[in-house]
């Protein structure tokens, strides 16, 4: 994040009209003052040139280590004084010294002297982030605590995983992101979590069984992806569909999730027969082949599944459509139920 979308962002606040941008002639700047490996960032007003700036106290008005101060006055020329860059009104002054707080969150940083980080209302002493960032938990699929991150923005570049799949996941539109799971910490004890904890076993990898019609057990796949490539489907979605039990078959063969599979056979053998069309099968009426043009009856059918199988064709949808209206065919005929 940049300084000008950051500062846009807080000129969304609710509060941002409290913030002073008046053009008042007094010299505004933020500095950095170094001591070894250790920096302090912070902000100050002067009322008179460039070329004065005062070393006081007041530089270190919060300072982790409060003899720092003394040896500051003691030893000046010890500590690098820097004016990291001028402004010309109050307002942007704090906004870019929250920026860099926000940035190098110097609160929690080893390398920052810094007690708080400076937030555009005030300061935060307890080290959370400025801009309402929450912190978040990353989790395994067990929803076991793998680490804690400071913001979703740092666990993105951390990981390489984009922020608004981390956030999908977070607000519990997606259930996992980048092979994990999140939530804001705050959000860890909710039931929604719990529940993921306890065996929700959506976005974990499933077994699948390929069955013949006859439900026999042609292959077995570790998951709906790797049986989709070893069929030649463009995507999983068809297999999964036929797990859910939404569609009888996908290229002519019966697909099922292997902890599915006994209650799927149940089903299977009491009411599915694929091969011969019967009475059971999709609960059909029987069903009437017209000629398209005399409308004459042409042969009769068990089933608008048996019709489907006898014409070659991938599911009964197109015959049931024209069962249901003259004004389409299929299999380049008419139909209608025979009741």
């Amino acid at each position: 994040m940049t300084f000008n979308q950051y500062k846009s962002k807080i000129l969304r606040h609710k509060n941002a009209d409290k913030i002073n941008f008046d053009i008042d002639g007094r010299m505004h700047y933020v500095y950095r003052i170094t001591d070894g490996n250790l920096h302090y960032y912070g902000s100050k007003t002067e009322n008179f040139g460039i070329n004065n700036p005062t070393l006081g106290i007041s530089y270190f008005s919060s300072s982790k280590d409060s003899d720092f101060k003394i040896k500051l006055m003691k030893e000046k020329e010890k500590y690098r004084f820097k004016i990291v860059r001028y402004f010309n009104n109050p307002g942007d002054k704090i906004l870019y010294e929250c920026y860099l707080h926000q940035k190098f969150n110097v609160k929690n940083n080893n390398k920052f002297i810094n007690r708080s980080n400076q937030t555009p209302f005030g300061f935060d002493t307890t080290g959370k982030p400025a801009c309402n960032h929450k912190e978040i938990y990353q989790l395994d699929r067990n929803g076991k605590i793998i680490k804690r991150w400071y913001s979703i923005e740092e666990a993105s570049k951390a990981l390489d995983i984009q922020g608004s799949c981390i956030s999908a996941t977070c607000r519990n539109i997606n259930k996992t992101s980048g092979s994990y799971a999140w939530c804001f910490v705050e959000d860890y004890e909710k039931a929604r979590v719990l529940a993921f904890k306890n065996n929700d076993t959506r976005g974990i990898k499933q077994q699948v069984l390929k069955l013949n019609t006859n439900g026999d057990i042609i292959k077995e796949y570790e998951s709906l992806q790797s049986a989709a490539i070893d069929n030649g489907f463009k995507n999983s979605s068809p297999i999964q569909i036929c797990c859910k039990n939404q569609k009888r078959t996908s290229k002519k063969h019966v697909w099922c999730y292997k902890k599915d599979y006994t209650s799927k056979m149940k089903n299977f053998i009491s009411s599915w027969d694929y091969n011969k069309g019967g009475k059971n099968a999709y609960q059909s009426k029987q069903v009437l082949q017209l000629d398209p043009d005399s409308l004459k009856i042409i042969s009769c059918f068990e089933s608008a599944l048996a019709a489907a199988n006898f014409h070659n064709l991938r599911c009964p949808n197109g015959i049931l459509k024209a069962c249901r209206s003259n004004k389409f065919t299929a299999a380049g005929y008419k139909w209608k139920f025979k009741n």
